[in-house]
């Protein structure tokens, strides 16, 4: 029972973020369109480029999903969901104008797929900061310096609270160990992203886990474990 309200209440707050983008979304194709033009534009009587426009959730919402926009923890925003971010509305906007001019519809110039594709990236990416602000979180950019080696150590870090995700901080600013993912025992967390790595349930097959990912450690982030339950999760 407890799992399920927490796999709703996530689901929840992911459509309340899609529904906020795709007005958003539309919004800012209709300003593309103003700022090219000069002045307010609606197209009231050209139904074609009114369906055009608000047609553009219908083709950023997947879009967005792949990249994995509506997974991460907007708190713990990292330099990857920034990528990911400039990713996934670059390839809506392109997407979305080869569409339209694949399907030949009239009134749209082709400096207002880049306009577009410009106010997006503000609008799409300055929501998620804003929220991250509101949310207390900070944008940790460190990841950026972090060097991907051969040599590297691939390893999960078992603990999603405050000392795993200093754990995985410390780790990317070091070339022996590259963290790939998360294990913890929030219903809540599960099969979301803190700075870019997925988090996974301890109940999934971890031994599977191990090797998809090709993890060679677990490092055990939980400083305030008992021993009897240190022992149980090594096990």
């Amino acid at each position: 029972m407890i799992e399920k309200l927490s796999n709703m209440s996530r689901i929840y707050k992911q459509l309340i973020l899609m529904s906020v983008d795709s007005v958003l979304l539309v919004v800012t194709l209709l300003a593309a369109f103003s700022v090219r033009l000069g002045e307010w534009h609606f197209p009231k009587s050209d139904l074609e480029l009114a369906l055009a426009i608000f047609s553009a959730p219908a083709v950023a919402i997947p879009i967005f999903i792949y990249f994995g926009l509506y997974r991460s923890v907007i708190r713990y925003m990292s330099f990857k969901d920034v990528r990911a971010i400039v990713q996934a509305v670059s390839l809506y906007a392109l997407v979305w104008g080869v569409i339209g001019f694949m399907a030949a519809v009239e009134g749209i110039p082709r400096s207002v797929i880049l306009i577009n594709w410009l106010l997006s990236l503000v609008v799409i990416g300055g929501l998620r900061v804003v929220l991250r602000q509101l949310l207390g979180g900070g944008l940790r950019l460190s990841s950026v310096k972090n060097i991907v080696s051969s040599d590297q150590k691939r390893v999960l870090i078992y603990g999603a609270g405050s000392a795993g995700i200093q754990l995985s901080s410390a780790l990317e600013h070091t070339f022996e160990y590259k963290p790939v993912g998360f294990i913890d025992n929030s219903l809540e967390l599960e099969g979301s992203q803190i700075r870019g790595l997925r988090i996974y349930s301890p109940d999934s097959d971890v031994g599977k886990l191990i090797e998809e990912l090709k993890v060679s450690e677990v490092l055990l982030a939980i400083p305030s474990i008992s021993r009897a339950r240190r022992s149980i999760i090594i096990n």
